[in-house]
């Protein structure tokens, strides 16, 4: 599934507040590319840097009506199909993981462990794993998830990255890395929907039950493509994608405010509370070792305004709690340090998050 022209449309002509935000990828990896003819070029010297083989000058000759391949006009433009260039296979590296996490035929997995195209990944319950990519880019996954990375490399005469992953059940959430480039492209596909960017935070989830996606832009925007066309999300706003429609834009439900102090039940499970609202459907909380959220160390998704989550060594960690709307959507996120220290077993003080983080 491509992004619509529709939506490459809506991208070009955004507003001026759209347009200060990174912008989503809107260029189609399929389209031919447009090389222009430097002096001293020939069409077999741009087929030994550039194309996949010989044959492919051959094509490249026929489509661009090229007389002589020894004698190429500079300044001019020659048309190449994306599927003649040549590519770089590029890595993601695991960075942070926790429980039952699986990679592809490699097996568990194991931090610095290097995945490319094709590999699967998943997470087991009470599970999570986070990947890096080269330029920095890092997406995690929580419990229960699986994606697949379907493309991960380098088109050599451009320099263009490309990089799409297919969530086939579960969460993620995805810190891009901007790129001044735009036809660099970084997408996360489901089932029902493709949301695409250059750069930015921003979560997608699957559910297989219901045959929903989920967008959610935290930094940036995002283009979302569905069955019926697609949407631009600015930050702050979600879309519910299913088998019959891409969804609309959706303001994200505010953070919940974390109540103090912890609880810490005599079975060593530690309780948050939430200050309920009538709009929030559910509330997520998740506990992590580091301010990234990389790190995840438990997570908790509750229909009452309190969270249990499993014991903790003492230490610091950090709270992040969203609140979930009725169509599934997950709200912003508020950030707390949590320093928990507990002195002696029974003691019920357990914590308190610092407020203002």
């Amino acid at each position: 599934m491509r992004l619509s022209p529709a939506l490459a449309l809506l991208l070009a002509l955004a507003t001026p507040l759209f347009a200060q935000a990174p912008q989503p990828y809107a260029a189609s990896a399929d389209a031919p590319f447009q090389y222009r003819v430097r002096a001293g070029d020939t069409l077999p010297r741009i087929a030994d840097s550039y194309l996949i083989s010989a044959d492919a000058a051959a094509r490249v000759q026929r489509l661009n009506n090229i007389g002589d391949p020894m004698r190429l006009a500079p300044g001019t433009s020659l048309a190449i199909p994306a599927a003649l260039l040549r590519t770089e296979a590029l890595g993601a590296r695991v960075i942070a993981f926790r429980g039952d996490v699986t990679i592809g035929r490699q097996g568990p997995a194991r931090v610095g462990m290097v995945v490319g195209e094709g590999v699967r990944i998943a997470t087991g319950a009470n599970s999570s794993v986070a990947f890096q990519l080269s330029d920095g880019t890092a997406v995690t996954l929580p419990s229960l998830s699986r994606v697949r990375i379907v493309r991960l490399r380098r088109v050599l005469i451009s320099n263009r990255v490309e990089r799409v992953l297919a969530l086939e059940a579960g969460r993620s959430e995805s810190q891009v890395t901007p790129s001044r480039d735009r036809s660099t492209s970084f997408e996360i596909r489901t089932p029902v929907s493709v949301a695409a960017v250059r750069g930015t935070d921003f979560r997608v989830a699957y559910s297989e039950d219901q045959a929903a996606a989920t967008a959610e832009v935290l930094k940036g925007a995002v283009g979302v493509d569905g069955k019926d066309g697609g949407i631009g999300l600015e930050a702050g706003y979600g879309a519910r994608s299913d088998v019959h429609s891409t969804g609309k834009p959706v303001a994200l439900l505010p953070p919940p405010e974390i109540l103090s102090p912890v609880g810490h039940r005599r079975d060593g499970t530690l309780v948050f509370n939430f200050q309920k609202t009538e709009e929030a459907f559910a509330y997520r909380l998740v506990v992590a070792s580091d301010a990234d959220f990389r790190d995840l160390r438990s997570e908790a998704t509750t229909k009452t305004a309190q969270a249990i989550v499993p014991s903790l060594p003492n230490g610091t960690y950090y709270i992040r709690a969203t609140a979930i709307d009725v169509h599934g959507l997950e709200g912003l996120p508020v950030d707390i340090p949590y320093d928990h220290h507990l002195a002696i077993p029974g003691d019920l003080a357990g914590g308190t998050p610092k407020a203002g983080g």
